[in-house]
């Protein structure tokens, strides 16, 4: 079944179109198809159907327009009722919303864009549907003007600038990509509308920038364009007195945006702020967003060439600025702030790997880094960690880089002889994956110098007593960490907290469990913590398999192992797929378990997973005997991690197509 909501709302199965006729049917269906696998809670679904607010029977109406709608939509998909709401059993690729927002991440702008028959969830005039379109919108015509930069037509892109002229980045964007006469009056008519709707002054990134834009996407030879364009460049720089040129010359030690107080220390001159402003004025330095300033690449790069002997001093300068911001951020990290100094520092990523590149200590920024690193999954920042000395968190860094790339010895041999909470956290989470449960105890027990640190030993704890069958004594660690993380305002402490009472409920209390994790899930998102958002995701699904409906727990399977393999984890994704060669079992697909089963990596399991393993082994070789089992595993033994993905994302494809009739 397909379901499209780029444009008209639109229904259809392999027999053609599938006519939805009512409005709170096509209301509950739209919602069910935006999550795509995933359960849609019934208290959500009545705010979609009454936004003024449920009436009394409102749990009976919900019911009898899902039977309705059931019967519409037939055997081409299923709705499923499981302990976290409806979920409608359809692939994600099922959905034009969804396969719009995949292809977007996969780079595939032109098929994502195609997709397009109008403005998105038209006739949906209520939230969340309301938000949801302004997003999509918001996507489409970013995804146009990344199309039109890559080379593509203009005629969208021209359509969209015409509705919005206002819209910076479609009208500069456009305008390069035109000849230079109706580039120009593109700018001149986006420079009106903002001057006569706004009523502020257009961009500084409507000046030079254009000039320059236009002479390095001009119809002269290449050599013809470069000696034009240092031209303009050299003729705005003798444009400068001294002092002006001395700042902008020793901007050019910063790869991306900067503050006021980042360019002083680093210039290290008198008047750094009158003379940015200056510099501001003739479009040499542009605004990146309020506060922040940047240098466009080719102005930073002639700036760059200007250096003297103060060059080796300067970059000096510059890494010490980026160990104080990477310090103050990560303070800024654990508490109430978290979303905002995630923000910074991925916007300062460059600054800070640029700082690495030059030969700047990577200890200091790897110690400093280690929970943003390890809590976001940013590989790169804990690979700091590698040539870091003897700094412990600095070490712990690499030991994590280690351990998700699923070398335990060699985390084992980065963590070892030192002692700080975030060494203890590492090496609890390699005797966690190594089911050691007293070592994981005792190195999770001895976390605790600052109350965040504090909630994850207790969510290690409970991780490791759950795993262990001790479920009363998990429930109280977990019960403790949430408190004690409610009390730290942290987002990201509260969200390790719900995973952790949510995994330790997983199989006595699954209906509550499966709240805690969306809810873990959905707080980790705010702050872009991919570890818990990842892990209270693959939980629900474990719990959705063994206890929900199989096919929505498919569903929800691809996109955590995407997941997964994005941020490049692979030991988590590992464990993710052992949960699915269980799954794969139980809806017959047992060619496909056997062969991820034999490909994945030795590991130790705790006890009540290695049962579910050996019934699945079981299940799958007597209905394929042993030949099969073994052949398979041969074949299994060779692939390489890609193909592994590759070929379970294929067979949860066909299960859901088989069991959607």
């Amino acid at each position: 079944m397909l379901v499209r909501m780029l444009g008209p709302f639109e229904v259809s199965g392999e027999d053609g179109p599938v006519v939805v006729a009512g409005g709170s049917q096509r209301t509950v269906l739209a919602l069910l198809a935006l999550h795509a696998g995933r359960p849609v809670g019934a208290a959500a679904l009545a705010d979609a159907l009454w936004p003024e607010g449920p009436p009394v029977s409102a749990r009976n109406s919900l019911q009898s327009h899902v039977a309705r709608l059931r019967a519409t939509i037939g055997a081409r998909a299923s709705i499923a009722l499981t302990p976290a709401g409806y979920c409608l059993g359809v692939p994600r690729a099922g959905v034009d919303v969804l396969r719009f927002e995949d292809l977007l991440r996969d780079g595939a702008l032109t098929e994502a864009v195609a997709l397009w028959r109008g403005p998105a969830l038209p006739e949906f005039a209520g939230e969340p549907f309301c938000g949801v379109a302004e997003r999509l919108a918001g996507l489409h015509r970013e995804a146009l003007a990344d199309l039109v930069r890559a080379g593509g037509p203009v005629d969208r892109l021209r359509v969209v600038v015409a509705d919005d002229p206002c819209w910076e980045r479609g009208a500069t964007v456009l305008a390069a990509a035109l000849p230079r006469g109706e580039g120009l009056e593109v700018l001149r008519r986006h420079a009106d509308a903002v001057v006569d709707r706004l009523g502020i002054d257009p961009s500084e990134d409507v000046r030079l920038p254009l000039a320059i834009e236009l002479l390095v996407r001009g119809g002269r030879t290449s050599a013809a364009r470069h000696r034009t364009l240092r031209a303009v460049v050299e003729w705005s720089f003798g444009l400068l007195d001294p002092a002006a040129r001395q700042v902008l010359t020793r901007l050019s030690a910063f790869a991306g945006a900067f503050t006021v107080a980042q360019a002083e220390a680093v210039v290290a001159a008198d008047g750094v702020a009158a003379a940015l402003a200056a510099l501001v004025d003739r479009s040499l330095v542009v605004r990146h967003e309020p506060g922040r300033f940047r240098l466009l690449e080719t102005i930073r790069a002639y700036a760059a060439s200007l250096l003297g002997d103060d060059r080796a001093e300067l970059h000096r300068r510059h890494a010490d600025v980026m160990l104080a911001a990477a310090r103050r951020l990560d303070r800024a990290f654990r508490g109430p702030g978290q979303a905002d100094a995630v923000r910074e520092l991925d916007a300062l990523l460059p600054d800070l790997r640029l700082a690495v590149l030059r030969g700047a200590g990577p200890g200091g920024l790897a110690a400093a880094l280690y929970r943003y690193g390890y809590r976001c999954q940013q590989y790169e920042v804990l690979a700091w960690g590698r040539s870091a000395g003897n700094q412990p968190d600095a070490r712990a860094a690499a030991a994590t880089h280690a351990w998700g790339r699923g070398d335990l010895a060699e985390a084992r041999a980065f963590a070892a002889g030192f002692d700080s909470d975030a060494i203890h956290e590492v090496l609890g989470d390699v005797a966690l994956v190594s089911c050691d449960a007293p070592t994981a105890l005792a190195h999770y027990r001895a976390m605790g110098t600052e109350p965040v640190h504090r909630v994850s030993g207790l969510v290690g704890e409970a991780l490791v007593l759950a795993w262990s069958g001790r479920v009363a004594e998990a429930v109280a660690a977990a019960e403790s960490a949430v408190d004690l993380a409610a009390s730290t305002g942290n987002p990201g402490a509260r969200a390790e907290a719900l995973y952790g009472l949510g995994e330790a409920l997983g199989d006595s209390d699954p209906e509550r469990a499966l709240a805690l994790l969306a809810e873990a899930a959905e707080l980790a998102a705010t702050v872009d913590e991919r570890l818990f958002r990842g892990a209270a995701e693959t939980a629900a699904v474990a719990i959705g398999s063994r206890h929900g409906d199989p096919a929505a727990a498919l569903s929800a399977f691809r996109d955590v192992l995407a997941m997964w393999r994005r941020v490049g984890n692979d030991t988590l994704r590992a464990a993710a797929l052992r949960n699915l060669v269980v799954l794969l079992v139980r809806v017959g697909a047992d060619e496909t378990a056997v062969l991820v089963d034999a490909a994945l990596p030795p590991a130790d399991v705790y006890p009540a997973e290695q049962a579910g393993l050996d019934r699945a082994r079981a299940a799958a070789g007597e209905r394929l005997g042993a030949d099969r089992v073994a052949a398979l595993r041969r074949r299994g033994a060779l692939l390489p991690a890609a193909r592994v993905h590759d070929e379970a994302s294929r067979a949860i494809d066909a299960a859901l197509s088989r069991m959607a009739g």
